[in-house]
């Protein structure tokens, strides 16, 4: 028998498309798809209007009114302390023993488990700072770069001891939403948060220096766009799919250590190649001269943009899906839950 999974997403969003612009929401929003498919009994707890599939969604809202698009992640933050306080009411009529509780804002969701002592907590999507580092959490980690990187802020680098419990699945993405696509667009394409750390100014010497058209999609300081882009604002998954699968390529020259970037596979899964950075999970998530290039200097980017005409771009898309899909990366979530599941019968669980 599967165990019971209590799923929280985060409070400033709802679990339907029209939020996919926050990658936690998506990722809540299939992971739920996801594992009820499999046989879970899932408990969402989200946003007023749902779009998953589960057992239940619950409407942990709490009469908070949000007016910031991105919120501070701090559990001391009003909206997130509102939606603590409904679902810890909520799950209290729903939680048995030896379920499990979900947190997919991580730490600042820590007062929720809290409020049910010894319980076993799993942060499905753990690929942000804030994780919870205590006996009874368990980590899901996006990437290698990210584990490693985690354990070496907890501990020091030379320090640092793995956990058995914890693992890394790679992020995923449900295939009906990405077709394939041709790059008859041409034009470059950048996707994601409008803030400094994201390369937008690599971007913008990589448009200049080509002279390529570049297209713009997203939200946040909206004076950091390229002169001469094109900004189309923030787009929900349909749209998104068919500006990835139009590009030539899709930009992501991030500057920081990216714990994993979705905008990676998700272009991946259109057949269009991916120009980044070489640090953080990049590594792991573009092969180089394969599904795209991972670039040094200006030149290289540059040089890359017309490099990439010569990518299969059906080959790019079938080992996105196959490596990425929610049809490959379910079956690994089951694996380790049973994994987990282990602890209880060896007397972990009280």
């Amino acid at each position: 028998m599967k165990p019971t999974l209590h799923l929280f997403s985060v409070p400033h969003t709802s679990t339907t498309d029209e939020y996919s612009w926050c990658a936690f929401t998506s990722l809540a929003k299939s992971f739920s798809n996801m594992m009820f498919d499999l046989g879970y009994e899932v408990f969402l707890y989200a946003g007023p209007e749902n779009d998953a599939r589960c057992t239940e969604h619950i409407n942990c809202r709490g009469g908070y009114e949000w007016t910031e698009r991105v919120p501070q992640y701090e559990s001391s933050h009003p909206g997130w302390q509102a939606f603590a306080n409904v679902a810890i009411k909520e799950l209290a009529q729903r939680f048995k023993p030896g379920d499990y509780l979900c947190l997919i804002g991580g730490y600042v969701q820590k007062p929720i488990s809290d409020a049910f002592p010894g319980c076993f907590i799993v942060e499905p999507t753990a690929g942000y700072q804030g994780i919870i580092n205590e006996p009874n959490a368990f980590r899901v980690f996006p990437s290698y770069a990210w584990m490693n990187a985690c354990y070496a802020h907890w501990m020091g680098a030379a320090n640092a001891n793995g956990s058995f419990y914890d693992a890394v699945i790679p992020h995923f993405l449900e295939e009906k939403d990405f077709p394939l696509g041709d790059g008859s667009g041409d034009y470059l394409l950048y996707v994601g948060r409008l803030i400094e750390r994201k390369g937008l100014y690599v971007v913008k010497d990589i448009a200049e220096r080509t002279g390529l058209p570049l297209v713009v999609a997203g939200f946040g300081d909206e004076s950091l766009i390229p002169p001469g882009a094109e900004f189309v604002g923030s787009v929900e998954p349909a749209e998104r799919a068919r500006l990835m699968g139009a590009a030539r390529c899709v930009l992501m020259p991030t500057l920081y250590v990216e714990p994993f970037g979705l905008v990676a596979i998700e272009s991946q899964a259109t057949g269009t190649s991916v120009l980044t950075t070489d640090w953080g999970t990049f590594p792991e998530t573009v092969e180089q001269d394969v599904s795209g290039y991972r670039c040094h200097t200006l030149a290289e980017f540059c040089a890359a943009t017309e490099k990439v005409l010569d990518l299969d771009r059906v080959a790019i898309q079938e080992h996105a899906l196959n490596t990425y899909s929610t049809r490959v990366i379910g079956p690994q979530y089951d694996d380790y839950f049973h994994r987990l599941e282990t602890l209880k019968g060896a007397g972990w669980y009280a």
